[in-house]
């Protein structure tokens, strides 16, 4: 049992480490992005808004992204916490 826990403790820790990962390069692509519009302000309008318009999407995207690999992350847990608790039980 004693490695069992160790195995989903490690596993925790690794999935808590990938999210964290992952927000930094949803920050670090949002800011990537903010910094194209900046930067394409200088040409037409048309094409800042329509630049504008692809940074909100990504933006989004990247929400949508963190927030289902926290859900991932949520589950992963419990169903450490599950195998734990049947481990004891078992023993």
């Amino acid at each position: 049992m004693r490695s069992h826990v160790w195995f989903s403790l490690a596993s925790t820790y690794f999935t808590a480490s990938s999210m964290r990962s992952h927000v930094w390069f949803s920050s670090a692509s949002t800011y990537f992005t903010a910094s194209s519009m900046g930067s394409h302000m200088w040409f037409s309008s048309a094409s800042t808004y329509f630049t504008a318009s692809s940074m909100r999407s990504h933006v989004w995207f990247c929400s949508a992204s963190t927030y289902f690999t926290a859900s991932s992350m949520i589950s992963h847990v419990w169903f450490s916490s599950a195998s734990i608790l049947s481990s004891l039980l078992a023993a």
